[in-house]
C-alpha cells in the first residue's frame, strides 16, 4: 500500500471516531445543564465510547479480504463444530487402537498380577453376587495371609465388568467374563 492509501485509511477512522464522539455529545444537548462534576465524567464516558467505536472501525478496515489467511479463518470459524466433533472422533479412534495393540499383537490374554486379580474378583462378583463379594476372604491373595476383598479394593473396575456381563446374559449375547474384563478398557478410553 501506498502513503495515500494509509493517509485515507486514517482519515476515514478519525471521521468515523469524530461522528461517533458528535453524536455522543448530542444525546445529552436537551436536557437541563449538568454540574462539571457530572459533565467530566459524561465527556470521560463518550471518549472511552468513542475510542471503542474507533478501533471498531480500525479492526474492521484493516481486515483485508483478499488475504487468503483471512478468508480461511473465516471459514473454520464457521466450521467450528464440524472440526471438534471430527477432532473427538480422531482421539477417541488414536485411543482405542493404542489400548487395543497388546489384543491385536498377543491376543486376548491377561497380563501382570492386577489385572488377573480384578479377573478373579469379577468372576467371584458375578458368580455370588454383591453381598458375597463384599463379604469374601481371598486366601489366594497375599498369600498366605489372605485379603479381605471387599474391604480392601476400589471396586469401580468389577462392577463395572459385572454390569455388562449382566446386562450381556439378559440380552442373550454368549459373552466370556474375560473378554469383558479385556475390552472394557480400550472401549472406556473412548469415553
Amino acid at each position: 500500500m501506498s502513503s495515500g492509501d494509509d493517509d485515507d485509511e486514517q482519515q476515514s477512522i478519525i471521521k468515523v471516531a469524530g461522528q461517533a464522539e458528535e453524536q455522543s455529545h448530542s444525546r445529552g444537548g436537551g436536557k437541563e445543564r449538568r454540574s462539571d462534576a457530572s459533565q467530566k465524567s459524561a465527556s470521560t464516558a463518550s471518549d472511552d465510547n468513542g475510542e471503542a467505536q474507533y478501533l471498531d472501525a480500525y479492526l474492521r478496515k484493516s481486515e483485508d479480504p483478499d488475504l487468503m489467511l483471512t478468508k480461511i479463518w473465516q471459514q473454520l470459524r464457521q466450521a467450528n463444530h464440524i472440526i471438534i466433533i471430527a477432532l473427538l472422533f480422531l482421539i477417541g479412534v488414536v485411543s482405542f487402537s493404542v489400548r487395543i495393540f497388546s489384543v491385536l499383537r498377543y491376543e486376548s490374554v491377561i497380563h501382570e498380577y492386577d489385572p488377573w486379580f480384578n479377573f478373579r474378583s469379577t468372576k467371584f462378583l458375578h458368580a455370588n453376587g454383591v453381598y458375597e463379594f463384599w463379604n469374601w476372604f481371598d486366601n489366594m491373595a497375599w498369600y498366605p495371609l489372605g485379603r479381605n476383598v471387599g474391604g480392601t479394593v476400589y471396586p469401580g473396575i468389577m462392577f463395572t465388568a459385572a454390569f455388562q456381563k449382566w446386562v450381556l446374559d439378559f440380552l442373550s449375547f454368549p459373552v466370556d467374563i474375560r473378554n469383558i474384563c479385556v475390552f472394557t478398557a480400550p472401549v472406556f478410553s473412548v469415553l
